[in-house]
């Protein structure tokens, strides 16, 4: 992809063919003569897997690629493609909500429908859902609740009666107490939430996280895999 500043990236360098001529991780301004930076997701031959070895931490972009230059690697420039750098939160939730609003097309916009909402048929929805949201198989959502818009809920999520998730992605198994406030922030997998807690301002809550009762979490807050916070133990 073409970027306005690749100094956060690594340049690729091409021939005339499009064949890869070199990889530059992290340029000086002095090294830039090219605005294409390596970008997406990798799909890697079973081949291109052998050439790492095993029980060994490596970079693709530092080692594995640099390898196969030479060896039948090409560049596809595609200035018109969707493209978003998902390494924060913030642009998480961004590419997340491009999905949902059909700015970039995938089969989950096409889940969503014209209403642009879906609730699988084993949802148990007692509350209300406002789209764009996704509610995922096993969901149940309380009384009073309020889900959306721009909500991603994943299998088994559980909303609490009267909380409200807005702005947000809560994945796998997560459990969301009564009269909480999700928003603007991701909860991953397995999380916990107690009653009347705030999660807001682009929190995150790790793997596994419990947090107690009449909490808030805002401003950026990182909470890590696995810890666990009791009642009324945190007002950041």
């Amino acid at each position: 992809m073409p970027v306005e500043d690749p100094t956060a990236y690594g340049l690729v360098r091409l021939n005339e063919d499009r064949s890869v001529k070199e990889f530059v991780e992290k340029p000086s301004s002095d090294q830039i003569d090219t605005n294409l930076i390596s970008a997406g997701a990798y799909v890697l031959e079973r081949s291109v897997l052998e050439l790492i070895p095993p029980d060994q931490n490596v970079s693709i972009e530092r080692e594995v690629f640099p390898a196969l230059v030479g060896r039948g690697l090409y560049g596809f420039p595609h200035p018109d493609s969707y493209w978003l750098d998902i390494g924060t939160p913030e642009r998480y939730l961004q590419g997340t909500f491009d999905i949902l609003e059909g700015n970039v097309r995938t089969q989950v916009r096409e889940r969503l429908g014209p209403g642009y909402v879906y609730i699988d048929e084993s949802a148990d929805v007692a509350g209300r859902v406002v789209p764009p949201a996704l509610v995922e198989r096993g969901c149940r959502v309380g009384a009073g609740a309020h889900v959306g818009s721009l909500v991603v809920l994943g299998e088994g999520v559980s909303i609490g009666d009267g909380a409200t998730v807005e702005r947000a992605v809560v994945l796998k198994g997560a459990q969301i107490g009564a009269r909480c406030v999700v928003r603007d922030c991701v909860v991953a997998p397995g999380g916990r939430v107690g009653d009347g807690t705030h999660i807001e301002g682009g929190a995150m809550l790790g793997e596994a996280v419990t947090i107690g009762a009449d909490n808030v979490v805002t401003h950026g807050a990182r909470i890590f895999p696995g810890v666990t916070l009791p009642d009324g133990a945190i007002r950041f």
